[in-house]
């Protein structure tokens, strides 16, 4: 591993000081993230599909999900778990991603297992939504979340916005989530559920844009050490896959937040 390699997120000027090679290279780890995006988006839009579609696949996923659901425990247990794949998993990608082991098949295995826990409910949510005649919010809601992210993403990457600036903003937002997410779990209010979606993609979105704005400023970061094609093309296809974690949780936390906002006007 390139121990100089060392990502500075606070390094705002990566990309302004580079050399005109460099700027033309960081499409890639773009490309390369996008692709991983893509991949996740695929796995569990094939597994959410299987698991509708085929009566005996949704009898024992049931099943499962009520057992994992069916009291208090059980689900702190859950959340305890998923808690500690999403931290397990996302710093060993990290930590690996510049390193020759392990190979890259095993992290995108890890990545697909981080994938599949962070939707393993996307199935029943689904179902619940089409029982109670709500469809068509499944389908608006892809299509915000897939055009506020290309859009932020756009903003962020080519620094229209430079969302690397305003992370502070965007962390005092996530605070700001979290208060309202308990206060509307004890208080039933549509004025509280509508701001606390509002809130929750406001800090998603920031969130998207600070991540491409990553994007960009880790292309300049490893092409300014590595000189080799072969390598570049390696390591970039590894560090996607880290970068693919944040993008994925972003793009469900989109999605969720929108249905839950379209939900509470009904």
């Amino acid at each position: 591993m390139n121990n100089k390699v060392v990502y500075n997120e606070r390094d705002f000027k990566a990309y302004s000081r580079s050399t005109i090679y460099i700027q033309k290279q960081t499409n890639r780890l773009l490309a390369f993230s996008l692709l991983w995006l893509g991949v996740a988006i695929l796995f569990i839009s094939l597994f959410t599909f299987s698991i509708l579609s085929i009566e005996s696949l949704y009898s024992v996923y049931s099943n499962l999900t009520y057992s994992m659901t069916s009291n208090a425990m059980r689900v702190i247990f859950t959340i305890i778990l998923l808690v500690g794949i999403n931290f397990g998993v996302s710093y060993y990608i990290g930590k690996y991603a510049l390193a020759e082991k392990p190979t890259t098949f095993f992290l995108v295995f890890l990545f697909l297992i981080f994938v599949l826990a962070n939707s393993f409910l996307l199935p029943m949510f689904f179902a619940s939504q089409i029982l109670l005649g709500k469809s068509s919010y499944i389908m608006i809601a892809i299509a915000g979340a897939g055009g506020l992210m290309t859009l932020i993403g756009i903003l962020g990457y080519f620094q229209v916005i430079n969302f690397g600036k305003i992370l502070p903003l965007i962390i005092i937002g996530f605070l700001i989530e979290i208060v309202l997410a308990i206060a509307s779990y004890f208080i039933f209010s549509s004025f509280l559920n509508t701001l606390y979606s509002l809130v929750g993609i406001s800090v998603t979105l920031g969130t998207i844009g600070y991540q491409f704005w990553l994007i960009r400023n880790q292309s300049c970061q490893i092409l300014a050490f590595y000189t080799d094609e072969n390598e570049i093309k390696r390591i970039f296809l590894r560090v996607a896959i880290w970068n693919a974690l944040s993008l994925y949780i972003s793009f469900i936390r989109l999605f969720l937040f929108i249905i839950r906002l379209l939900s509470s006007r009904t």
